[in-house]
Parts: structure tokens; sequence; C-alpha cells
């Protein structure tokens, strides 16, 4: 009897225990809904298409893209920029100058797609309009009158430029230590100014700004110096739709028209159409 009793009481404690148990997960079902253990979701990114584009490129390329794309964030760069906007995702759609450079940047984050070379901004020669310095011809920047570094590269991709045509002239090896580098073109410019070089290599849209300055030797008769540009577009970014057009437009008929104009890519020697 005293067994008997002992289960007969124990049963509804048990049972008891079951309900408590299946109310308390039904009440906190809810309440684990927000719990940091399982963080909800997070949202795409929003917002207008952020595009940075390679200084030397810039001031021809803003005001078609601001009529074509009024929303999109237009931003100027070289490429110290562009390699931090890229690795941090702070940029959708990016312009850089140089086959190097995007190389680089693929290493960072992948791509919608491949790069797509699209334009090429010709290197220049340049020093002061009057002056002592004769640079005629490849010899000249040997003179001792050219003090300092005889050569400004500016920035990497410019500076790969110099040293293909430098290495083309057979005077890499003797100019090496004359070659120095500036982050942009405008500082370049500024150094040949400043007298703190007598000529330097730098893109022909940069130059075009710099009235006091000309070009001193004609290098597209010597060696082949355009700089390619490649327009991509990283992924995990707004918009990823309207970045591929803003992308195909900048490869297209439109832009390679303006570009030619100013005299930044080569002209085109197509074979004349045969009669039908």
């Amino acid at each position: 009897m005293a067994l008997r009793s002992t289960i007969t009481l124990q049963l509804p404690a048990a049972l008891g225990l079951i309900i408590a148990t299946a109310m308390l997960a039904a009440g906190c079902k809810g309440c684990n809904s927000s719990s940091p253990e399982e963080p909800a979701a997070s949202a795409a990114p929003s917002g207008p298409v952020r595009m940075m584009i390679d200084d030397s490129l810039f001031a021809h390329l803003q005001p078609l893209l601001a009529r074509r794309f009024p929303a999109a964030l237009l931003k100027r760069a070289g490429f110290a920029g562009q390699l931090e906007a890229v690795r941090t995702a702070a940029v959708d759609v990016v312009v850089v100058a140089g086959e190097k450079q995007m190389r680089q940047l693929e290493k960072l984050r992948g791509f919608l797609g491949p790069p797509r070379g699209f334009a090429a901004n010709k290197i220049e020669l340049v020093a002061p309009k009057k002056g002592p310095l004769l640079l005629d011809r490849p010899q000249h920047l040997l003179q001792p009158a050219l003090r300092g570094p005889a050569i400004v590269a500016a920035g990497e991709a410019a500076g790969d430029a110099a040293r293909a045509i430098l290495t083309g002239w057979g005077l890499a090896e003797r100019l090496a230590g004359k070659l120095s580098s500036y982050p942009t073109s405008r500082e370049a410019l500024d150094a040949v100014r400043q007298g703190r070089a007598g000529a330097a290599f730098v893109f022909r849209t940069d130059r075009l700004a710099a009235s006091d300055l000309t070009v001193r030797l004609n290098l597209a008769a010597r060696v082949s110096n355009h700089t390619p540009y490649f327009v991509a577009v990283p992924t995990g970014g707004r918009d990823p739709a309207q970045a591929r057009d803003i992308a195909d437009f900048l490869a297209g008929e439109e832009v390679r028209k303006i570009l030619l104009s100013a005299g930044l890519l080569p002209p085109e020697h197509r074979p004349p159409a045969e009669k039908p």
C-alpha cells in the first residue's frame, strides 16, 4: 500500500513538469527570434551607385556620365584611393589606368565578369616652353642640364609606361636613378615647374590643363605609349544591374568618340570596305 501511494503522488508531479516545460518553450519562442545567436540576415546595400574614375580621365567623362546616369555618385581618384575603395567595398564601378593596377584590384575582390578595357591614354614627355633644355631626341635626356631626377613618372601607370619607353630607347639603365614617382600627374607637372625635374612623363589628359608646359619629344613616332583603361564592377555592390549598364556604356561607341576627339585614343586604321 505504501508503494502504491508513492506512485500515485509522483504521477501528477511528473505530468506538471512536462506541461511547465512545454509552456516555457512556447513562451520563449518569440523572444529567441532576436537572440544574438540567430542574427537577422543583413539587408542588401542600397542607395545610388558609387563610381570612382582615374584622375587622368575624370574631366573627360564626368559631364557625359552625369547626364547619362544622374543618380550615380562620381568621384575622381588616383590608384591608391581606388585600391582602398575596392578593399573596403566603398565603390560599385571603378575605372583604373593600367593593366597592372587592375590585376592588383582583382586580388582584393571578385568582379561581376572580367574587367573590360575601353580606352587608352597617351603618355607624353613635357618640359617648360622656355629654357635652355634641348629635348628633341631621347639622348638629350642624358645631358647634365637636367638637375635632380631627370624624368618624373606620374603614378604607377605612367611610371610603368615611362620605364617601357626608356627601355625602348635603350636608356633605362642609364637613367634608372633619375626616374622619380609622384602620386599624380599634377604633382609631376609641379615638380617640373619648380625645377625639381627637367621633364616629366605624364598623361596627355593632365598635360592639356598645363598651358605653361609643352610636349618636347614626339614619343608616338618611336614607341607605343598608350596606357589602357579598365572598367570593372566589384561583387557585392549597390544596384549591380545599373553598375553593369554603366560599365557597358563606358565601353561603347559614344565614349570612344569623345576620347578619340580628345586625342586620348590612337587613330584607327581600318581597311577600306570592299565594294559589293
